[in-house]
């Protein structure tokens, strides 16, 4: 339980940096003395890198360890996070979110999967359920404090905070490893299989192709809702 609990802290960390952005933008904006509109890049570049990175994530797991892998993951992102913080422009701002996109995007998918390889049957339904409890938590933490930490403390603060989460749940992950035997169990991909092979068998299975459509309209209308409502919402706060 120790060693899930804390890959949920890095989900949560995780999932509160792919939201904290949404409401940070007015001060970015108003910091670069840029539009609103303007300032949404930041957003654009790390959906990019975050959700591209899926296609390769699995695989290197597989080969280097899952749990290894996030726990590496989470120590990079704490740097390219901090990055975030410290950018003196749009653009570097703009390199920052790409980059943490690039490394963020390892650690739910992957701690999703070591879940599924070390919980038992029985017991894995409700174990992953507690588990996305902390990515769920995350998200709504990640939206609500970034408006109130940007306005009180500015929006570098708020990616400050990200990036300490993300190297504390890093060291707890380092800690685990070096104590805890589970962490260095691994199931990888079939003996014989490159990860295009795996990818083929996925996608004749015309459910996983459905789930697969569906939640990529999932993706497409929640971010096209929150850049449709976005003005208005900023208006009104106005």
């Amino acid at each position: 339980m120790r060693a899930i609990a804390a890959l949920a802290l890095a989900s949560f960390a995780s999932q509160a940096l792919v939201r904290a952005a949404d409401t940070l933008l007015p001060q970015i904006a108003t910091d670069f003395a840029i539009s609103v509109g303007s300032a949404s890049i930041v957003i654009t570049a790390y959906a990019l890198t975050h959700g591209s990175m899926q296609f390769i994530t699995g695989p290197i797991a597989d080969r280097f360890g899952k749990y290894r892998t996030v726990a590496i993951a989470c120590a990079v992102s704490a740097g390219t996070v901090a990055l975030c913080g410290l950018a003196s422009s749009l653009d570097s701002l703009t390199l920052a979110r790409f980059a943490s996109g690039i490394t963020v995007a390892w650690i739910l998918p992957i701690s999703l999967a070591y879940i599924g390889d070390v919980v038992p049957y029985e017991h894995r339904q409700q174990l992953l359920g507690r588990f996305l409890a902390a990515q769920v938590l995350g998200q709504m933490f990640g939206q609500a404090a970034g408006g109130i930490v940007g306005d009180y403390f500015g929006w570098r603060t708020m990616f400050f905070l990200l990036a300490a989460m993300l190297g504390l749940a890093a060291a707890a992950l380092t800690y685990e490893l070096a104590t805890n035997s589970i962490t260095r169990v691994d199931r990888s991909a079939p003996q014989g299989l490159g990860p295009l092979a795996s990818y083929k068998i996925v996608l004749r299975n015309p459910w996983a192709r459905i789930m697969l459509l569906v939640v990529g309209l999932e993706g497409a209308c929640s971010r096209a809702s929150f850049r449709s409502s976005a003005p208005i919402c900023i208006c009104a706060l106005g």
